[in-house]
């Protein structure tokens, strides 16, 4: 049984996006399916990152795609999925949006829909000047809804989103939660905390420097604990020139420009390294429609409690489906540099309280959201798909 799996992200890539495909394409070509893979071509290489996955039993041919924005790419990703499924057929197919969903509905018997991130929802954060066209909001809207009702099945990784799905039409009873998982095998050797008692309070974030992740309320905490703390703000990730440009701003007007320190984007190993150089693990997520309603699942909080150093994060239904305050990480009120300020002190003068998140953390993540979990969740998924349609 052939599986098309198409994604409009890179493959091997970094990010997030691009870790949760090629965790799922593994998982699935280990349960037995024979994968296509279809992703644009990543625009360029970096260390350890080829421009294709090479495992077997997938066959990954990524395209070149052109465009001068990413409404261009993204129609231009769509016509070559259906230039794909029109000339070759596939028994099954997942997909991650609507721009391969469409075709992919048209052509191939029966597919599912990997629900992440919604158009509609996300756009808007990338691009503000989308909220003042109505009219092309509702089209992605009325795709997105095709993409749901002509579903099969559906995969989203958080119970946030199964409830975004639900109110948007999704019969419960197809929705598999399969959360973001992590690989715990093979670690770096991790440093002793107490290795950073000399030197400044250094708090750390991985990820991208987008505007939704909290990065600027971030800055705006440290400016407050830095006029009785010595801090340094550890930056590592992929980066844009207009959000640089906007923390870097922020930065200078607080007069902490000094205390940013960046990085990435960064190999597995070497990204363990920096994250480990850090007292505290920050993701200040904001309750906004992107994380509150739609939901997700931060790969990046996963990944941090790989790294036995305590976390910070918002006190925001998904990162509660994960974390628990002054459990397994220390939680505030989101969009609060204030709070988020209190919070860093409280761990800067405890550092008993700092180990103790930190170990419990690395044994959760180990228990729940290990890489083979997620294998055996794939698994019972891919067999699902097969029978769908069977008698």
């Amino acid at each position: 049984m052939k599986l098309l799996y198409c994604a409009f992200d890179p493959v091997p890539w970094p990010k997030g996006s691009g870790t949760r495909i090629e965790a799922t394409v593994r998982a699935l070509a280990k349960a037995g399916a024979q994968v296509h893979l279809h992703t644009p071509l990543a625009p360029r290489s970096l260390d350890g990152f080829p421009e294709r996955l090479e495992v077997e039993n997938v066959e990954h041919r990524p395209v070149v795609i052109d465009g001068e924005n990413f409404l261009e790419r993204a129609l231009a990703f769509r016509e070559s999925v259906e230039l794909l499924v029109s000339s070759l057929e596939f028994d099954r197919a997942i997909f991650r949006s609507l721009w391969e969903g469409l075709p992919i509905l048209k052509h191939v018997p029966v597919a599912a829909f990997e629900a992440h991130g919604f158009p509609s929802i996300e756009l808007p954060s990338h691009h503000p000047g989308v909220e003042k066209d109505p009219q092309f909001l509702d089209r992605l809207i009325g795709e997105e809804n095709a993409c749901i009702a002509r579903a099969a099945l559906y995969i989203t990784p958080s119970v946030t989103n199964r409830h975004f799905l639900m109110r948007r039409g999704a019969h419960p009873g197809k929705i598999h939660v399969i959360p973001n998982s992590v690989s715990i095998d093979n670690l770096p050797e991790p440093s002793p905390a107490s290795a950073l008692e000399d030197g400044p309070f250094r708090i750390g974030y991985m990820g991208t420097m987008a505007p939704w992740q909290g990065l600027g309320t971030l800055i705006e905490a440290v400016g407050l604990l830095s006029r009785k703390v010595p801090c340094q703000i550890v930056l590592a990730g992929t980066r844009k020139g207009r959000w640089m440009r906007n923390l870097r701003n922020t930065a200078r007007s607080l007069r902490i420009k000094k205390c940013l320190e960046f990085h990435g984007p960064l190999g597995k190993d070497d990204l363990f390294e920096v994250l480990q150089s850090c007292h505290v693990l920050a993701a200040p997520l904001p309750n906004d429609p992107r994380n509150g309603l739609q939901g997700c699942c931060p790969i990046k909080i996963l990944e941090y409690m790989t790294c036995r150093r305590p976390i910070i994060s918002t006190r925001i239904t998904p990162v509660q489906e994960i974390l628990e305050h002054e459990d397994t990480a220390y939680l505030v009120r989101p969009g609060s540099s204030q709070a988020l300020a209190a919070g860093l002190d409280t761990l800067y003068q405890e550092a008993a309280l700092r180990d103790g998140l930190a170990e419990r953390a690395f044994e959760h993540v180990g228990r729940h959201y290990r890489r083979g979990v997620f294998d055996g969740q794939v698994a019972e998924l891919w067999e699902r798909l097969r029978l769908v349609g069977r008698g």
